[in-house]
């Protein structure tokens, strides 16, 4: 038996069997806080009390115990990941186990400790160790309360653009070493290995909090995310979408919103991988592209940034920017194999030296030297012009007229719009503007429409900021309007029937908290004056509320999610109410897909659903979704397939689906490629869709 120091009821055991062929390998008995982890003996037990800046590097078989330093010993780059665990003390009040299959990692929190754990080949390993440790078992956590406004601050503003140098690391600097360098140093921009299979240090500090410090500070960043490698594609379209989707949920929970630039780590590879490789990341930047997000490859020059030159002018779906290792010690953006006619609008960065230690206010750090020449413009949100069709009852489509603009602008230009149908047949339009408030507007029953006016803001300010809005038309002719504000938590308002507006009101969180922070929201009315909210919180969960016809908000429910889940992880919702007073959801789940669900009358659910491709797929990939209830208790839905195309489908009162049918665009064009959709059923059978052009 052997003490771990400075760990007091830490103690290691290894038991030694008989050598038989059929006995256990040999393990190493760990106790910490009070739980057990049988480890095999072959591990490193690693105390960082013991070494405090010892890297916490997920590539060796190690058990690490104890609270990462804020700036550990890492080198500039680990590519890979095999068996291994980190235990530390925690006091959250969250419990239980996730997995993460794309990224190949378990996290979980008990009482007084979090784990992390990866795994490469031995997934069984992992999950046994965790078992007999008796950590909770597997199920989303419970959400502590916890304030969003860092993701949605730094999600407002541009991140990515920079012209000049940069450096990238393993694990995020700290706080203070980050200023130190910013005093100091020659670099303007950091790179952040924001998750994937293959990232191989511990982030102790990489959080949405630490990006909004370090932006404040000035600052720009380098998203990268490392994802399989090439010898690992055995289904590269499939795998190229799975790693795209992660990228984006990592990405979202720092606060790197739509139209951010995501780099994809690539290393170098041989030509018999170059078949899989392009097809893996095509597929990425189809995925990112079709979520509003920009693409980027990280590769070397002799093999990634080659093979992708080679694919200009073929029809292949290039990246948006490509961050090129060819390491020549010239601070510059020319890079082998890449012609200067390729990316050359603002779109490279070159790595140009690579494992380098450099000293800046006392503080030392192992790098990469890059330089970056990237310009995409100011916000990081994605907005383009609103328009607007009517699907007759008959079936027929008028055509996509675009909206008009504020103060007599051609047209409105936003990143999401609402659009509910009213009693006398208005519809009423909520949308986020390109400037990042919110605006209304009405249609009339006899198709004119008022204009757009901005809303009041909140506690008396001129106007509300916010990330996203919704709205629902009651029976008394007012409408409820629902908004992620630019703090992160949703907000409510409501226009009455005599056009006033109610001031606008936080809504409050989920287990008490007295804000709930969201990526996304829903909201629909029913016709005995209540409405129904469905909202993405920060955990990343779909939650359900009621508001009663008196405007009290009901607690929020977590959904149960898909096959047994505990919850449903989800990236967009929509929700419509039907005749019958039941309400149907749509969500797009973590793996991209569309899914349906219903809550009965009674308040029961039927359960998430998958919807069936389009043209025979299995499963019906999208970016954005939207659904309404029609008279007669059909429902009609629209949705932003993965090619950046809208859909439309039929679920018939019957409870059998119609099939996805593309959209005609503007003018009869042949589709429709878009950002955001929003749909209104009316008592005539009609439906008015809004949609973001691109």
């Amino acid at each position: 038996m052997r003490k771990l120091s400075a760990l007091g009821a830490a103690l290691a055991t290894v038991l030694a069997l008989p050598a038989t062929a059929t006995a256990a390998p040999a393990v190493q008995d760990i106790e910490y806080r009070g739980y057990h982890f049988s480890v095999p003996a072959t591990w490193q037990i690693i105390d960082l009390a013991t070494d405090p800046t010892a890297c916490v590097r997920m590539d060796r078989k190690a058990l690490y115990l104890g609270t990462p330093a804020a700036d550990q010993n890492c080198p500039a780059k680990i590519i890979g990941r095999t068996e291994a665990i980190a235990v530390q003390p925690s006091d959250s009040a969250e419990r239980g186990t996730v997995e993460n299959p794309v990224a190949q990692e378990f996290s979980a929190v008990a009482d007084r400790i979090q784990v992390s754990a990866t795994y490469d080949s031995d997934r069984q390993l992992i999950r046994d160790i965790l078992t007999k440790a008796k950590l909770p078992a597997d199920a989303p956590r419970n959400p502590a309360p916890r304030d969003n406004s860092s993701a949605r601050v730094t999600a407002a503003g541009n991140l990515i653009d920079h012209i000049g140098k940069g450096f990238d690391t393993c694990a995020a600097p700290s706080s203070s070493a980050m200023q130190a360098w910013k005093n100091g140093s020659p670099y303007g921009a950091a790179g952040i290995y924001i998750g994937g299979s293959k990232r191989g240090c511990k982030q102790p500090n990489l959080t949405a909090s630490w990006v909004n410090e370090q932006a404040a500070a000035g600052w720009k960043f380098m998203p990268i995310y490392v994802g399989p490698q090439a010898a690992d594609l055995g289904s590269p379209a499939t795998q190229g979408r799975d790693a795209a989707n992660d990228a984006i949920a990592q990405a979202q929970s720092l606060g790197f919103g739509a139209g951010s630039l995501l780099h994809y780590d690539m290393e170098q590879y041989t030509a018999g991988y170059r078949t899989n490789v392009l097809a893996f990341l095509s597929a990425w930047t189809q995925q990112l592209h079709a979520r509003g997000y920009r693409s980027s490859v990280y590769s070397s020059a002799s093999s990634g940034m080659k093979d992708l030159a080679q694919q200009a002018g073929t029809g292949y779906t290039l990246p948006d920017a490509i961050f090129g290792a060819d390491w020549d010690n010239s601070a510059d953006t020319d890079i082998q194999n890449v012609g200067p006619g390729l990316w050359s609008g603002h779109q490279r960065i070159k790595q140009y030296a690579g494992e380098v230690t450099e000293n800046y206010g006392g503080v030392s750090l192992r790098i990469d030297r890059d330089y970056l020449d990237i310009r995409f413009g100011g916000s990081t949100t994605t907005s383009g012009p609103a328009y607007h069709a009517t699907r007759l009852s008959d079936g027929n489509w008028t055509d996509w007229v675009p909206s008009k603009g504020i103060d007599g602008a051609a047209e409105f230009r936003g990143s999401v719009t609402g659009i509910t149908a009213l009693p006398d047949n208005s519809a009423q339009v909520a949308g986020v503007g390109a400037d990042g408030n919110v605006y209304h507007n009405i249609r009339f029953a006899n198709g004119t429409w008022q204009g757009w006016g901005a809303l009041p803001g909140y506690d008396g300010g001129t106007r509300f900021q916010a990330s996203s809005v919704a709205i629902a038309g009651l029976p008394d002719k007012s409408a409820q309007v629902v908004a992620i504000g630019n703090d992160g938590n949703l907000y409510d308002t409501v226009r009455l029937p005599d056009g006033n507006w109610r001031a606008w009101a936080p809504l409050a969180g989920y287990g008490g908290a007295p804000r709930f922070g969201a990526s996304a929201v829903a909201v629909t009315g029913l016709a005995d004056g209540t409405g129904q909210l469905v909202a993405v919180g920060n955990d990343g969960n779909v939650y359900h509320a009621v508001r009663r016809a008196d405007g009290t908000v009901t607690g929020w429910a977590p959904v149960t999610g898909y096959d047994g889940a505990a919850r449903f992880a989800a990236t967009a919702v929509s929700i419509s109410g039907l005749p019958d007073k039941s309400a149907q959801l749509l969500a797009i789940g973590n793996d991209g897909n569309v899914y349906h669900n219903i809550r009965f009358a009674n308040g029961t659910w039927q359960g998430w659903g998958p919807l069936p491709g389009y043209d025979g797929g299995v499963k019906f990939a999208a970016s954005a979704v939207a659904i309404t209830g029609v008279a007669g208790g059909s429902a009609q839905l629209l949705a932003v397939g993965n090619d950046g195309r809208i859909y439309h489908n039929i679920r018939f009162a019957d409870g059998n689906w119609q099939g996805w049918g593309q959209v005609r665009g503007p003018g009869g064009a042949a589709g429709f490629a878009a950002s955001a959709v929003t749909a209104a059923g009316f008592a005539d059978g009609s439906v008015q869709f809004m949609a973001i052009g691109r």
